[in-house]
């Protein structure tokens, strides 16, 4: 799987956000749906909203009409009783996936925890019946959404684990402050001044 790891903080975040429906790109949580219909969202506001709230259990799945072919497969499932849709990863689309950064600042310490995007190098389309490679479009857009996180941050690679990760330069001066994160080693390294 293609994937690029960042750290932004919520302003920038926010810009990639608008860079990427500037694109034309319609976001899709991956949430709980009560019925087999998904949700497209293509307006900042609610983008914003879906993010802050928490509201996809995993990633957003990021669709434009140049690379994605089908809705993303949705399957029925059970949870706290209830019947509920869920999607089915890599069914449908094809798509990128989207895991923004996520802040809990009154926390003590803060916490942030790294996003990605990223895409498989296939998907199923037809339920299943059909296997296709990502095709070049989204590729594409996915250079398109990294250089634009990359221009506007350092390179870090985490240590044992040799795991590139894009850190804007503001969240490195806030590790410095306390800013705990996900990613081994940053706080150390960005306390070190490097």
């Amino acid at each position: 799987m293609a994937e690029c790891d960042f750290i932004l903080p919520e302003d920038e975040q926010e810009e990639l956000v608008r860079h990427i429906l500037a694109q034309g790109v319609e976001f899709v949580p991956c949430s709980r749906y009560r019925t087999k219909a998904h949700e497209q969202l293509s307006e900042i506001d609610a983008v914003l909203r879906a993010i802050h709230a928490g509201r996809s259990i995993g990633p957003f799945l990021l669709m434009h009409e140049r690379f994605s072919r089908e809705p993303p497969a949705l399957s029925p499932s059970v949870w706290m009783g209830r019947r509920w849709y869920t999607v089915d990863m890599r069914y449908g689309g094809p798509y990128l996936d989207l895991f923004p950064c996520s802040f809990r600042r009154a926390r003590v310490p803060p916490l942030v925890t790294a996003g990605s995007v990223g895409y498989y190098p296939r998907y199923y389309l037809n339920g299943g019946e059909r296997e296709v490679r990502a095709p070049d479009e989204l590729k594409s857009m996915y250079r398109v959404i990294t250089r634009f996180i990359q221009k506007r941050c350092i390179k870090f690679v985490a240590g044992k684990v040799n795991r590139v990760y894009w850190v804007a330069p503001r969240i490195m001066e806030e590790c410095r402050k306390g800013l705990k994160t996900n990613v081994p080693g940053l706080e150390a390294h960005a306390g070190a001044g490097i």
